[in-house]
């Protein structure tokens, strides 16, 4: 009796067990199936919103009125409109559309490379095209400029892609730190468009540049982004990981960086799986690169549910979500502006915060001219200590140490300092 009672109670956890696990799966693929619906219904909504938005410029509301968000046939409405009206009136009606885009919130920045490509073939003229635009979509504007200029020198006027001359290419926005970071990031888009995507050839070519990180980060975007359109995951069989280490040691990071395009979209992992594979990377500086791109990448899915992206940052290792939050941080910075990443950093919890608004300074010394608009900006942060921490971008961080206690086998006790492992929780 007593055993029959047994078996009946291991039966009704094993029963239990099961239907947890179908429940959780369930959940899992509901989840994931929300997650694209929202996605879908959002960009229905933006999309809806252009077409019925009331703007001034007839030519500007006849363009959106008829396309919305769909960048095609957008571009050719301004290719059309070229034909009637001149060059200050098309170049007008780009910006137009671009600020639009950011006043609605939405997501541009691929729609900002199709067009500043657009821009730069309209012109004919890197200088004029760059000088005739203002930074909107992230940069992205800046870069379809830049990369249509390479493919273009390459493709249709047969310049040798080895003796281009791109020392002083980004002289023209010398206005600023940012938007001569934004035209390196371009270069490095062009360069892997220009080398018919041999990656190593363009991040060499990025080495004659004082801000050469910048061009490699384009680069590896672009490659990012070729193999994910291709259906391919590496040019290292099938290990995106492994992928990378092939690379100059200088290089790897901006590889990592970018790598989370395939293990969440190609590879279509879930967040905790693509954490997984960052973790088996042998550096800790180049995980938290991959961390910090899954957090950029996680944006885009819950641009309206910040939350999420708090909520799936925390699944992967303690010791680098901090990583993932600061690369969801600077995309919001970058696409929708300071507005949003103050929210971002008022809604995480209180462990992320101190690096959240360091990061929020670091953005705005490259973005703003003085000191009073830094302090003025940061007038947003939630309390006098983040206010602080956004003016100076020192990080608040806990002072503690962390001491192992190991029982020898004689009875002796052995210590050993893992202050620097555990990172006192960041």
């Amino acid at each position: 009796m007593t055993n029959m009672k047994n078996f009946q109670v291991i039966l009704a956890i094993c029963i239990f067990g099961i239907i947890s696990v179908i429940l959780v799966y369930n959940f899992q693929n509901n989840f994931e199936a929300v997650k694209l619906e929202q996605s879908s219904n959002l960009n229905d909504s933006y999309d809806v919103e252009l077409k019925n938005l009331p703007i001034k410029d007839p030519h500007v509301k006849k363009i959106l009125s008829q396309c919305g968000i769909e960048v095609h046939c957008t571009v050719d409405g301004l290719l059309e409109l070229a034909k009637l009206e001149n060059k200050k009136t098309v170049l007008s009606a780009v910006n137009d559309i671009l600020s639009i885009y950011e006043e609605i919130g939405y997501y541009c920045h691929q729609n900002g490379h199709h067009l500043g490509m657009f821009v730069y073939g309209f012109s004919g003229n890197l200088s004029e095209a760059i000088s005739s635009v203002e930074r909107r979509c992230g940069g992205s504007i800046y870069h379809g400029i830049i990369e249509n200029y390479f493919a273009s020198a390459v493709m249709l006027k047969n310049q040798n892609v080895d003796e281009l001359e791109i020392a002083n290419i980004c002289d023209e926005l010398s206005d600023s730190k940012l938007t001569i970071m934004e035209c390196l990031h371009g270069v490095g888009h062009g360069l892997m468009k220009a080398y018919n995507y041999d990656f190593s050839s363009a991040l060499t070519r990025c080495d004659e540049f004082e801000l050469a990180q910048e061009c490699y980060n384009g680069a590896s975007m672009a490659n990012g982004n070729f193999y994910l359109e291709t259906n391919k995951e590496s040019l290292n069989g099938n290990d995106i990981i492994q992928f990378c280490t092939v690379l100059e040691k200088k290089y790897q990071p901006y590889c990592y960086l970018y790598q989370a395009n395939n293990l969440l979209i190609s590879k279509n992992l879930s967040t905790k799986d693509s954490f997984t594979m960052c973790d088996t990377i042998e550096n800790n500086d180049e995980t938290r690169y991959c961390y910090s791109g899954i957090g950029a990448q996680l944006v885009g899915r819950f641009l309206h549910n910040l939350e999420g992206v708090v909520f799936e940052c925390q699944k992967g290792d303690p010791n680098y979500q901090t990583a993932c939050i600061l690369g969801s941080e600077g995309i919001l910075l970058d696409q929708l502006g300071n507005d949003k990443g103050f929210e971002f950093c008022k809604i995480i919890p209180e462990k992320f915060k101190s690096d959240c608004y360091a990061k929020i300074s670091f953005w705005l010394k490259n973005t703003l001219s003085s000191k009073e608009e830094i302090k003025n900006s940061c007038s947003a942060a939630e309390n006098q200590k983040y206010y602080e921490t956004c003016v100076s971008g020192k990080p608040d961080r806990i002072n503690c140490s962390a001491i192992l206690i190991e029982k020898g086998t004689n009875g002796t006790n052995t210590t050993k300092d893992i202050t620097d492992l555990v990172k006192c929780g960041f």
